[in-house]
């Protein structure tokens, strides 16, 4: 039998016993004292003990002290009772000297002062696991709902620089031009966003400080209401955005003379900004966004306007809100990072070309890694999830694949970020936290600096890329969402057709404190003109909810081990049209 089993059994057995001398040593009234504080202890044990048997804990419990203890309390009740139980009492020996006679008669005085002692101590002892489970819990739901609280405000700010990316995108199309209505649309829903992270704001201030919610259980409250008021408005967020797609199909289906390849692939464009918006919880009913409905008409040539729409700052989190464009240059912004480049080795960035071995795949795999090379086919982003080998570097056959695919589009001068999570595993000498930890704020680091240097020699961008920004990547976790967003603020930036982006070893990444931000990460990565490679030797449960089928190459089809193609023979087939 399991802890938990024994313990349901045992406290239910214990419970039993202590009712039978609960119910005897109140009905002494001529006894010693000691008997009256037996009932006390008898009644305040019987009571959490009953609390006890209720409790989701002791269902999923491994807890074998208070396996001891519970066992040691159910013998010494059992043995009392069974003692007493033999005093022959009954019902209408009550207020009588011929009870405690009798209980005398079974139970002499000193096993009665024992026995109170040792329900003291199995009372304290339970007490105090109780506690313990209680404060554990407390904390445990406060840690969530913090953590959801920012995991939700990060995804508005996910969704904001959707926004941003779709006008971008929009402008550079002339969409807007043609059609008023879609700008507009563009500009509710920005608003609407920057409304709710006001409220958010606003909730969680007043939830924290609120005088009414007195207790764990009143703060807990707040924070849920406001959970069910973040996920509903995001909901609605979600329907608005998606309402873009059917403006876009409108657009690629009105057959207007004088449309452009580029102008018909806006639906496609803008169906990739708000395909991987946050998930929304099927137990929370999304209020309907009525689509607004266009005709020819609204589609004639216009005057394009630029928005000057910013966002204002909220509580603890710094925000660019530049309404007029800066001039950059390349030489200057990469100025700015160079401090970050401490916290990564170059080594795990791109690894020597003397140090690559051969690597070899089967059939489904080379045609896949094809037609992800391809930027005009295939899907966006391709995960080759193998099983767990404790191999690492150029022994691990899946991340020799990785290093080959690099050297290969180095050669052919296609731009290429890359970082081998396992090759760089321990930390360097600055970065800080767990192995997980530490190896997430280099990766992500890295990709960073590797994407500035992929900016145009001079351009023009409402973005802040100033010092000041990125001396907040001190290698600490705090510092996560703001390389997030940097990230995000340089992607829609690259003027190449299609960068390329190779992640070895995400699995040593991954862990309970890193997941909400990897999955951040990965969000910010599915843009144009990115396409990825997620390589991992074991699960990667962030990569499992976050890709498709489609976009996953399992280990049974993946054959490694066996007989393959080479891929340095096959270099003339990647990055073609």
């Amino acid at each position: 039998m399991d802890v938990a089993a024994s313990l349901v059994s045992l406290i239910q057995f214990a419970i039993e016993g202590i009712q039978i001398i609960q119910k005897i040593a109140t009905s002494v009234k001529e006894g010693p004292d000691t008997v009256v504080y037996v009932a006390k202890h008898a009644s305040d044990l019987l009571h959490i003990l009953q609390r006890l048997k209720t409790s989701p804990a002791i269902a999923q419990s491994r807890d074998t002290k208070l396996l001891e203890w519970m066992t040691a309390c159910n013998g010494d009740v059992s043995r009392m009772a069974a003692k007493l139980a033999r005093a022959g009492f009954k019902a209408d020996d009550n207020l009588s000297i011929r009870l405690w006679k009798s209980v005398k008669s079974a139970v002499k005085e000193k096993e009665w002062k024992e026995f109170q002692t040792k329900l003291h101590e199995y009372l304290n002892s339970i007490k105090m696991f109780l506690s313990v489970e209680d404060s554990e819990k407390l904390f445990d739901m406060s840690r969530r709902m913090d953590s959801g609280y920012e995991l939700m405000h990060d995804r508005l700010l996910s969704l904001i620089a959707k926004c941003d990316s779709i006008e971008t995108r929009c402008a550079r199309i002339e969409a807007s031009a043609r059609n008023p209505q879609l700008q507009g649309v563009i500009d509710a829903v920005r608003q609407d966003i920057q409304g709710q992270l006001q409220l958010l704001a606003s909730r969680h201030e007043t939830c924290i400080s609120q005088p009414s919610c007195t207790g764990n259980e009143g703060e807990t409250k707040c924070k849920s209401e406001v959970t069910r008021d973040v996920v509903e408005d995001i909901a609605t967020l979600v329907d608005r955005v998606k309402g873009l797609i059917a403006e876009a199909g409108f657009l690629q289906n009105s057959g207007l003379p004088g449309y452009s390849k580029q102008w018909i692939d806006s639906a496609t464009v803008l169906d990739r900004e708000v395909r991987f918006a946050p998930d929304i919880s099927a137990q929370f009913q999304s209020r309907g966004y009525v689509n607004v409905r266009v005709q020819p008409a609204d589609f004639q040539a216009a005057e394009h306007t630029t928005s000057d729409l910013c966002l204002p700052c909220l509580p603890g989190h710094k925000l660019s809100t530049v309404t007029k464009e800066k001039q950059w240059t390349l030489e200057n912004v990469l100025e700015t990072p160079k401090s970050v480049e401490a916290f990564f080795s170059m080594e795990s960035v791109r690894p020597a070309p003397s140090s690559i071995r051969p690597a070899s795949v089967n059939r489904m795999t080379m045609s896949r890694l094809q037609q992800w090379s391809k930027r005009v086919s295939g899907s966006q982003m391709l995960w080759l999830n193998g099983r767990y080998t404790p191999k690492r570097g150029d022994e691990n056959s899946l991340t020799r694949v990785g290093m080959n695919l690099v050297e290969l589009a180095t050669h052919s001068d296609v731009p290429v970020v890359s970082y081998f999570c396992q090759s760089g595993r321990s930390a360097t000498p600055r970065t800080l936290g767990s192995p997980e930890e530490a190896g997430f704020t280099s990766t992500l680091y890295a990709v960073v600096v590797q994407m500035l240097r992929l900016l145009p020699a001079q351009f023009e961008a409402d973005v802040d890329l100033s010092e000041e920004r990125f001396r907040r990547l001190d290698g600490t976790n705090a510092s996560w969402g703001d390389s997030i967003r940097i990230l995000s603020d340089i992607i829609p930036l690259l003027l190449q057709p299609a960068i390329y982006c190779i992640l070895d070893g995400v699995q040593w990444i991954e862990h309970s404190s890193t997941g909400a931000h990897l999955r951040l990460f990965i969000d910010a990565l599915r843009q144009e003109p990115m396409r990825v490679l997620f390589i991992t030797s074991g699960l990667s449960r962030v990569l499992r909810d976050t890709l498709s089928k489609e976009e996953t190459l399992v280990y049974e089809e993946l054959g490694v081990g066996r007989q393959g193609e080479d891929l340095q023979r096959h270099a003339e087939a990647f990055w073609k049209e």
